[in-house]
């Protein structure tokens, strides 16, 4: 799974040193909010969303792996997904997800007779048995274009009307 480094979380004595208690109040509540509008974009379905629409959830690993934190070296909060390892290789499907692109995915397939490949989409429920059966079952990685489901960007545009209204009575005298 994903190993995270919460040594910028708000929370943390040397983010509330370096902003000050003000500013990280709000912006942690900045954070949350765009978090928050990005985790209710996503709807669980068994189908996979229509292209320039938030993904769908099946398991529900994507809100878990949203997050927010403080950058240093811009003074500013960060908001999004972390990548994560899958089988040792890190993988960018987030980042994909967001903004479109080139990925690889892996399927089962088998070698017919002829010597074709054929995936396990095309099998019969019956035939896919019967292929794991006999273990015949090879992996295949095949390149795919995905075109963007963007979540983040749009929480962000969504919650610019109330992240200026955070800071009011925020710092005190």
């Amino acid at each position: 799974m994903a190993k995270i480094n919460t040594k910028f979380f708000f929370d943390r004595k040397a983010v509330i040193d370096a902003v000050g208690k003000a500013q990280v109040k709000v912006m942690g509540r900045q954070g949350s909010l765009v978090r928050g509008i990005a985790k209710k974009s996503m709807h669980k379905a068994k189908k996979s969303s229509s292209p320039g629409r938030p993904p769908n959830v099946h398991v529900g690993l994507i809100k878990k792996l949203i997050f927010f934190a403080f950058d240093p070296k811009t003074a500013s909060m960060v908001c999004g997904p972390i990548k994560f390892t899958v089988k040792g290789i890190v993988s960018n499907v987030l980042e994909i997800l967001e903004h479109g692109g080139e990925g690889i995915v892996r399927d089962r397939a088998i070698i017919n007779k002829k010597g074709q490949i054929v995936p396990f989409k095309f099998m019969t429920k019956l035939a896919r048995e019967r292929a794991i059966q006999s273990g015949k079952v090879i992996v295949v990685n095949r390149p795919v274009t995905i075109e963007a489901r963007p979540f983040m960007a749009p929480a962000l545009e969504k919650s610019i009307p109330y992240l200026a209204k955070e800071w009011k009575g925020a710092v005190k005298k």
